[in-house]
């Protein structure tokens, strides 16, 4: 899984089956239940994009992360629209 400014992707395999997949870090959305790691998206209701049976300290970890990605480029781009107000 990789976490950056703007898109949360992933790939996984599975024996033989492989694959990958993204989501918009403002549509992602993360949950843990019964020991798995959910990644679903806002635009898709009900549709699980990814599930993972980890402890919750990988899900801890990785939720907290996210928020952090998400309010840097949140700040980032207030910064910016204020930057591109004044020019």
């Amino acid at each position: 899984m990789n976490i950056s400014n703007t898109r949360l992707t992933y790939t996984y395999s599975c024996g033989m089956n492989l694959g990958k997949g993204g989501v918009d870090i403002d549509k992602a959305i993360l949950k843990y239940e019964s020991g798995m790691f959910i990644l679903s998206s806002s635009e898709y209701t009900k549709k699980e994009l990814l599930k993972i049976k980890c402890d919750s300290s990988v899900y801890d970890k990785t939720y907290n992360y996210l928020l952090e990605v998400k309010k840097n480029f949140s700040k980032k781009n207030q910064e910016d629209n204020r930057k591109n107000f004044f020019n």
